[in-house]
């Protein structure tokens, strides 16, 4: 999946998750199951949530390119 793509998919959860979470949030506050400070913090919570899982896919996308790298080094190494 190509860099771009993966920033889109990335950009569409975060937002797809804020609106999810302030729609139910919304009626919770209004049922008085829930205040506006507790909202706030859940989604920033979720937020961080996120952003760990993505930097974990990032970060094995780069060792499999990294260990792709080192495959080629190896077989030009091999070759001469």
């Amino acid at each position: 999946m190509s860099q771009d793509t993966q920033s889109n998919i990335e950009i569409f959860l975060n937002g797809l998750q804020t609106i999810v979470i302030m729609s139910v949030g919304a009626m919770m506050i209004m049922a008085g199951t829930l205040d506006i400070g507790l909202l706030i913090g859940s989604n920033i919570l979720a937020a961080r949530a996120l952003q760990g899982t993505s930097k974990y896919a990032k970060a094995t996308e780069f060792l499999k390119q990294r260990d792709q790298a080192v495959g080629e080094i190896i077989n030009y190494v091999k070759g001469k």
